[in-house]
Order: C-alpha cells, then sequence, then structure tokens
C-alpha cells in the first residue's frame, strides 16, 4: 500500500513539474507574441518636420511599424503622398499641403492611426485667385474635400425681440463637422461683414469655439452698426488659413 502511495506521489510530482515548464514556456512565448504584434494597433511618431525653403516645400520624418501603409494628405484631403514602411522611420520630402497641417494616416493589421501636425512658420500656403460666390442665407454650405464633404455650415438671420439691443442685428450660425482632421474653429478673427454697399461692420467679440469631428454646434452672433431692419445685402464671410476660399453668405 506504501509503494503504492509512493507511485502516485512521484506521479502527481511529475505532472506537477511538466505542468510548471509548460505555464513558464507559455509565458516566455507570450511577450515575444506582444512584441511582434504590438504594432497591430500602429502609433505614429513625429521624429521631424521641416521646410525646404529653397522649393517652399516640407519634409516630414515620422516612425511606425514596419510593412505599415501609409498616406500623408493636407486638410483638404489631397494627397501628399503614400507607401509602405519598410523600416521604423521614414523620410518623406518635396510636400506640398494646401493647408497649416499635415495628417499621416497609417494602417497596419485592419487598424488605423492618424496624427496630425502643424507645418513649420515659414511655409507659404498657395491660395485660388477664384473668388467664391456668396451663398443666400439659409442655404447649407458643404465644404468638400477629395472624398468626403468636411464640414457643413449655415447662417440664418436671427429672430429679433423687444430686449434686441438698438443698432445691431443677430445671426446664428450652425456648423456641422463630418470628417474635418481637426476641429472647426469659429472666432471672431475669422469673421468678416461688409453690408450692401461693402462698407467694413464690426462683429460683437465671442468665444472662441471648437467643433469636434462628428459634432454639430449653433452659436449666434451680433453685427454692430446696422439694425435688423436694414441688414438686407449683408455678407457674412468666413475665412481661415486652411481654406482654399472664403466662405461668404448674403442676406437677401
Amino acid at each position: 500500500m506504501l509503494l503504492k502511495n509512493k507511485r502516485y506521489f512521484w506521479l502527481i510530482l511529475a505532472v506537477s513539474i511538466i505542468g510548471v515548464i509548460v505555464l513558464a514556456v507559455l509565458w516566455r512565448m507570450n511577450p515575444e507574441g506582444t512584441a511582434s504584434n504590438k504594432f497591430e494597433r500602429p502609433t505614429i511618431t513625429i521624429k521631424k518636420v521641416k521646410l525646404i525653403k529653397h522649393s517652399n516645400s516640407i519634409a516630414v520624418t515620422f516612425a511606425t511599424s514596419p510593412k505599415s501603409k501609409y498616406t500623408i494628405s493636407d486638410l483638404k484631403e489631397n494627397q501628399l503622398s503614400s507607401g509602405i514602411s519598410n523600416k521604423r522611420e521614414n523620410t518623406v520630402s518635396e510636400l506640398k499641403p494646401s493647408s497649416s497641417k499635415l495628417a499621416i494616416r497609417v494602417k497596419h493589421n485592419n487598424n488605423i492611426q492618424t496624427k496630425v501636425v502643424s507645418v513649420p512658420i515659414g511655409y507659404h500656403i498657395m491660395k485660388s485667385a477664384i473668388s467664391r460666390k456668396p451663398i443666400p442665407m439659409g442655404e447649407e454650405f458643404k465644404y468638400n474635400g477629395k472624398s468626403h464633404v468636411l464640414f457643413s455650415m449655415t447662417i440664418t438671420p436671427k429672430k429679433q425681440n423687444k430686449n434686441s439691443i438698438k443698432n445691431t442685428t443677430a445671426f446664428n450660425i450652425t456648423v456641422k463637422n463630418d470628417h474635418y482632421f481637426v476641429p472647426v474653429v469659429l472666432d471672431t478673427k475669422y469673421l468678416t461683414v461688409s453690408d450692401s454697399e461693402g462698407n467694413s461692420l464690426k462683429v460683437k467679440p465671442f468665444s472662441k469655439i471648437s467643433i469636434p469631428a462628428k459634432k454639430k454646434k449653433t452659436i449666434a452672433i451680433t453685427i454692430e452698426g446696422v439694425p435688423a431692419s436694414s441688414a438686407n445685402g449683408l455678407v457674412i464671410t468666413y475665412n481661415t488659413v486652411d481654406l482654399d476660399l472664403p466662405i461668404s453668405f448674403i442676406n437677401s
């Protein structure tokens, strides 16, 4: 009986040792597996963004996982470069974006990561000389990229009430950020106003508002120096350094 118990003891001990060895091997293999797949959700590390002054172009050096597909675009979705990363650090030159920021998009194992970086100070953004015809207030303007509607904007007169300040008129601005790489920013400095005769009017200062992707916001602005009864023909223009052309709305 004692001999039989000893046999059971040694059998259990052997099975336990084998189990511990197997677990240890699996534990050692797991970090290795994790290391080999640590870029399944790719990361983007910006090493350097520099301005090449003689050609007014930009060079970008960034790091990501090997064998990742990458594209570099401006905010208008103009593709500036694309390829497959053959090494962790990549340098792409002669980029000429039409905006103050670049979007680096990396895809690896069906996972996508996007990083937005600012272009260096001194880079000259080329602007079109063509003007955009004002949109009647109440109509929605869609700012289109190469593949998506980036954001939409609508301006409508705001109903006046007895408490409205004299010699002013108010408007609602509604913005929906659909696919813009950065928030759409509404700020006093981005708005200009003129009356039907082309005279400049003042926008009452308001707090800056940022509308991130997939969000929609409405704000009210006040134009000073013109009553609502005289606001026919008034033009409100929204413009930033990143727009291809200013966006104007006319109160007709």
